[in-house]
């Protein structure tokens, strides 16, 4: 799969916490100073940001994915953002270059453990780095930030995910020899989201932060891996074989009615197939065990039988109303009867349909062995009505050996109260 990728250089500013002011980046004197990268005390913060500026990877302690070359970091964003398994979408990417100082680090952090009223002066703690480690590195770093050339030399205090917090000097409060405290001058008061006990760790700037914006779109090589069938051969001779082609059917065989049921018509039947809005599920209907569970098969084949003689007496009316042409109420009569047919035939059931319109032992009787079938009369005894009183003791049968039946599942106290024979 191949694939489109965009990188794009961003302003960093945009992800950090707290900058310089305009008035007072105007009156900041700035300068060039070359800066020795030593991964013994340097190191890289790395964070991929969603669009909405959530951070999904955060890595503080140290990212190692970089190379150094004559005092040139080099880094690969889009390799460093695939290594997470972002392989596709559009995302951030921020890196820091920073120096460790004060002994701390990620791991051996400090706490803050007082706040000035004006929350621009903290004292810092810790429980993590020695008293000799706290009273060495302070003191060497409050003297470099006094004796810097060229400028002023300004520090973070560092609460991960991307907080830097800009600091202006340092002090070492040694009055207690057993207990240092390391104090702070902040450039703003300390957002409220800082409190007592929040941790940090003290960080110096080397290098300006870079940031991406990477946006990786997938591209995929449709390929066509199906085999051509050749088009049928209509030259075959084989007329009067089996499979051979079904006859032509046009308007007028499709609508014309052949039985006092109606059945003869295939129009109700591509109807009744039409108007399903479902998957139509493969079911035997032959045998009541594939499809009768919770109702009553006895009460299914009553509502068809019924269902089957409104069709038969609508079917009479409508061609009552064909012998005279001329008449407009009656002819509105007739188009009034085969709506109703077609409504009754077109939100058969799986079961109803099966009855209707399939030729076979467990269907209803047709007069005619090939389709489209016709349905025998409801009211002919030697056939229609005979077959529904048979496959009604089958049905009754059925439901009293059901153990799936709803009305097993009342109790029998319920069912033996005669207070409840309505129910």
């Amino acid at each position: 799969m191949e694939e489109i990728v965009n990188i794009q250089s961003i302003n960093p500013i945009t992800f950090e916490l707290q900058t310089y002011s305009p008035e007072d980046t105007s009156l900041i004197t700035s300068n060039d100073i070359s800066t020795q990268f030593s991964p013994e005390t340097d190191y890289l913060e790395y964070f991929i940001y969603d669009l909405n500026q959530n951070i999904l990877i955060e890595n503080v302690t140290g990212y190692p994915n970089f190379t150094l070359l004559d005092n040139q970091v080099t880094i690969d964003p889009e390799t460093d953002l695939k290594s997470f398994g972002f392989t596709e979408g559009q995302y951030n990417t921020v890196y820091n270059f920073l120096r460790r100082r004060a002994a701390s680090s990620a791991l051996d952090r400090y706490y803050i453990d007082q706040i000035s009223s004006d929350r621009t002066e903290i004292r810092l703690n810790t429980t993590t780095i020695p008293n000799s480690e706290v009273v060495a590195s302070v003191s060497l770093f409050s003297q470099e930030i006094q004796n810097s050339q060229g400028g002023y030399l300004d520090f973070y205090l560092d609460f991960g995910n991307n907080q830097l917090i800009i600091a202006n000097n340092i002090l070492l409060d040694n009055s207690n020899p057993n207990d240092p405290t390391v104090l702070i001058k902040l450039y703003e008061p300390l957002p409220s989201e800082f409190n007592i006990k929040s941790e940090c760790w003290v960080v110096e700037q080397i290098a300006e932060s870079v940031a991406y914006n990477i946006s990786i779109t997938p591209v995929f090589n449709i390929e066509d891996d199906n085999i051509p069938l050749k088009g049928p051969n209509y030259n075959l001779s084989i007329s009067g074989q089996l499979n051979n082609s079904t006859q032509y059917a046009n308007l007028s065989s499709l609508t014309v009615t052949t039985s006092a049921t109606g059945s003869g018509s295939l129009r109700y039947q591509l109807n009744s197939l039409l108007a399903e809005n479902n998957i139509e599920l493969n079911i035997d209907y032959s045998s009541y065990n594939n499809f009768i569970h919770f109702s009553s098969a006895q009460t299914r084949l009553e509502n068809f039988y019924y269902k089957l003689a409104l069709i038969e007496q609508y079917t009479y009316s409508a061609s009552l109303s064909t012998n005279t042409t001329t008449n407009y109420y009656v002819s509105s009569s007739n188009v009034i009867y085969q709506a109703k047919i077609n409504e009754i035939i077109t939100n058969f059931d799986g079961y109803e349909y099966y009855l209707y319109y399939e030729s076979g032992s467990t269907a209803w009787p047709k007069t005619n062995s090939t389709p489209p079938y016709t349905n025998a009369s409801t009211t002919n005894p030697s056939t229609g009505y005979t077959w529904f009183v048979s496959q009604s003791a089958v049905a009754e049968l059925y439901d009293s050996q059901n153990n799936n039946a709803l009305i097993n599942a009342i109790p029998s106290y319920l069912r033996e109260d005669p207070n409840n024979s309505q129910f």
